[in-house]
């Protein structure tokens, strides 16, 4: 069982990471995601934001191991599919 205040102390560190990738400030999202990560690294929503701001600075290697990452905690996770499937089109592999 998680500690109600970890998972608290991630949501508030998730959350600055949307006010910040809204900004645009995509590697500032970064640090809070990967902060998020840290505090709670079974929640595998914090990986596909980082996933996604990761793609927006067209690191598609970073964003491709956060979808595993999720995957990995919760293989029916959609939002990891589609954001894996926008790195696989960004690398050229439409296999």
């Amino acid at each position: 069982m998680e500690d109600p205040k970890i998972k608290l102390e991630a949501e508030k560190l998730k959350n600055k990471g949307n006010d910040a990738f809204k900004k645009k400030s995509f590697q500032e999202a970064i640090n809070y995601y990967s902060e998020a990560v840290d505090t709670l690294p079974n929640e595998p929503a914090y990986y596909t934001n980082r996933a996604i701001a990761y793609l927006k600075i067209d690191n598609f290697d970073l964003a491709m191991n956060d979808c595993k990452k999720a995957l990995d905690i919760n293989p029916k996770f959609a939002k990891a599919y589609n954001r894996m499937s926008k790195c696989h089109i960004a690398l050229g592999d439409l296999k």
